[in-house]
């Protein structure tokens, strides 16, 4: 019986990791390009587990003996310029697929590369072996959370409840995006961990660049993370899950809140970020808008807050220096730029060449699919979850699974049958692909 705490051996560990290389952007969604999302697709499920588990950390030593963090930061600025410049081009033209699972494939590609760098960076010596793509981190990170907060300030439905069948491409991108900036919200987080042993740019960039305190604050005051069913529920993001919460366990703070929060406190707090941090009577006003936020049942969950809470009270009262414009001599992030400059004026080529690509046969989209089967044990997947499993109709706790597909859960047979039409499709794919293995 395979061990549900193993994905990967050590020694298949270190020669995924090996074989790991930088890839053109005309080679996504290529053969050798699906086999390395394979590999790292198994490199994040095994990272996941040995980390809940505090079991030896295998893939993060084979990262860093063969230095291949770097390139997981290069393969995720490329998933996203893929997404950015040709797969939005691609939806603009109406490109309509066979299928939409290889278009899928690619999106939920740049989700396990953030997951798996989640995994990674909250080790210090993961951000030590980084050098200058720290930058690109951060960058990449900011990106995330702006898109996060326009669309939230802008009003636009992130969540709209749209049944199976009409979830196309969009819906799920843009699910994707949302799931991608809870990721950047720990990224951000871990590099204010370890910000005073790198390097004075990413410093310089975290707080005073990109303003890190009033971009968190804006999360906070906006809260993108709770949101209200159309049934007039109260869900909140859980561990890339909305779970639905009692009124009186409103505000209980989930993983992605706490980690704004300790972000704005290490930021305001620390004497040496404070110093440098260029308060202006903007962001001043931006910043007091946390003392709303500071219920008493917040400092109860981070007793620390106190203190900050404290500081805003100060705050308030301080008239602001004018802030001096000085000199500064930043240094930029580098992947992104070079890529971007690498295909400008390519881009109409790239597109067409990519519509052959996500264009496949029958028979490659059954492959395609009866690998990505393959490569998940269902054993292995619920162990990585630590709730039990929910009916996909009513969501209440589920003890029935569907006999043929395996995949889906219910709590009853009535539940079941009413889901079966909008079930059936997926469960039928799943069923030839197995057969034709």
């Amino acid at each position: 019986m395979e061990d549900s705490s193993t994905v990967l051996f050590p020694v298949e560990i270190d020669g995924y990791v090996q074989s790991l290389t930088n890839f053109e952007l005309e080679e996504i969604g290529g053969r050798r390009w699906l086999k390395q999302h394979e590999y790292i697709d198994k490199l994040n499920v095994q990272a996941i587990l040995n980390a809940r588990q505090e079991t030896e950390e295998h893939v993060k030593e084979a990262f860093l003996n063969h230095d291949k963090i770097s390139v997981l930061v290069y393969d995720l600025l490329l998933t996203e310029i893929w997404k950015d410049k040709v797969f939005d081009q691609m939806l603009k033209d109406g490109f309509k697929p066979q299928s939409e699972f290889p278009c899928y494939l690619t999106l939920f590609h740049e989700a396990i590369v953030v997951n798996l760098l989640e995994t990674l960076m909250y080790h210090k010596e993961c951000w030590d072996c980084l050098g200058d793509a720290c930058l690109d981190i951060v960058d990449y990170c900011h990106r995330g959370l702006m898109r996060l907060i326009a669309r939230q300030e802008s009003g636009t439905d992130w969540h709209s409840e749209v049944p199976p069948e009409e979830q196309d491409l969009k819906y799920q991108s843009r699910k994707l995006e949302f799931d991608i900036a809870a990721k950047a919200v720990s990224l951000i987080r871990y590099i204010i961990d370890h910000m005073k042993e790198l390097s004075l740019s990413v410093m310089t960039r975290i707080i005073n660049t990109h303003d890190t305190a009033c971009v968190m604050v804006r999360l906070i005051d906006n809260s993108p993370w709770i949101r209200t069913t159309k049934n007039g529920e109260l869900e909140k993001f859980f561990d890339s899950k909305w779970l639905r919460v009692d009124p009186d366990e409103y505000l209980k703070l989930s993983k992605i809140e706490g980690q704004m929060w300790i972000a704005v406190y290490q930021l305001l707090m620390d004497n040496e970020y404070r110093a440098m941090y260029k308060m202006n009577s903007f962001n001043k006003n931006q910043i007091l808008k946390l003392r709303s936020h500071l219920s008493e049942a917040i400092i109860d969950q981070i007793p620390n807050l106190i203190d900050l809470q404290q500081y805003l009270e100060h705050l308030a009262l301080v008239d602001l220096p004018d802030v001096k414009a000085d000199l500064i001599l930043e240094q930029i992030p580098e992947i992104r730029q070079n890529l971007l400059s690498k295909y400008e004026g390519k881009w109409e080529f790239v597109v067409k060449q990519h519509k052959k690509i996500f264009s496949p046969s029958s028979d490659e989209i059954r492959a395609s699919a009866n690998q990505w089967i393959n490569d998940r044990n269902l054993d292995i997947l619920e162990a990585l979850t630590t709730d039990p499993p929910k009916c996909a109709v009513c969501q209440n706790p589920a003890t029935k699974r569907c006999s043929r597909c395996h995949t889906e859960w219910y709590c009853s047979r009535q539940c079941q049958v009413k889901h079966w039409q909008k079930h059936k499709v997926a469960c039928n794919l799943m069923i030839k692909t197995s057969k034709s293995s």
